[in-house]
């Protein structure tokens, strides 16, 4: 597939890889790029539900576990795998805001804002967009922030609506732009900040005897 070769830093427009696609790729960096010894099931499914197949994502968390990996001597230890995890989110929101830089921030939070009403993974129509935004911009202006967000990939069109394409990335919009202005600062270190409702505590794969007990 090529995938486990993508460099972080160079961004590359792909469809999302099937989840058994996805996790081969993982696999492939886990085993093949640093010998991890055990079983890897427990960064497979960490590093796949904050990834959602996106090749870009993959490359971004799998080239830091490899590279984890080798620094606890080929093993695959917890503590190794939330360097994983903290490590690719960043990365992740550098590639976010790669997609935002050429918007201000109070066009990112009226678009944000419109986003509070649509679930990720939801499609919507270029007119409810646009609607959003032009009480703000007036129609022309809407309509070129709309066009905007299309080529910069913020925006992915599937049959006559649109969507967020990368559930993490509208999680990420709502979560940094999403509330009013003058409630929240207008602008915050994007690459750290609140944590994302789809990023999940580190228990969820390596459950500790406290969380066992409570099953």
């Amino acid at each position: 597939m090529g995938v486990s070769r993508l460099k972080t830093n160079c961004y590359v427009d792909l469809e999302p890889l099937k989840p058994e696609e996805e996790r081969k790729v993982i696999v492939d960096w886990l085993q093949l790029e640093s010998k991890a010894k055990g079983d890897p099931l427990p960064w497979i499914n960490a590093i796949a539900a904050e990834t959602h197949g996106w090749p870009q994502h993959i490359a971004c968390y799998a080239q830091v576990a490899a590279l984890q990996v080798l620094a606890d001597r080929r093993m695959m230890t917890p503590s190794g795998l939330n360097v994983v995890l903290e490590a690719g989110r960043k990365e992740r929101a550098k590639f976010y805001e790669a997609r935002g830089e050429d918007f201000e921030d109070d066009e990112l939070h009226c678009i944000a804002r419109m986003l509070r009403d649509v679930p990720p993974r939801h499609s919507f129509t270029k007119q409810y967009l646009v609607d959003a935004l032009k009480d703000t911009y007036g129609v022309p202006k809407a309509e070129r922030l709309f066009q905007r967000a299309l080529h910069k990939g913020i925006l992915d069109k599937r049959s006559n609506q649109y969507m967020i394409p990368i559930p993490s990335m509208h999680d990420w919009l709502v979560t940094h732009f999403g509330h009013d202005q003058g409630v929240s600062p207008a602008f915050m270190p994007l690459s750290s900040g609140p944590r994302l409702s789809s990023e999940r505590p580190l228990d969820t794969y390596y459950p500790s005897k406290e969380s066992e007990r409570k099953r």
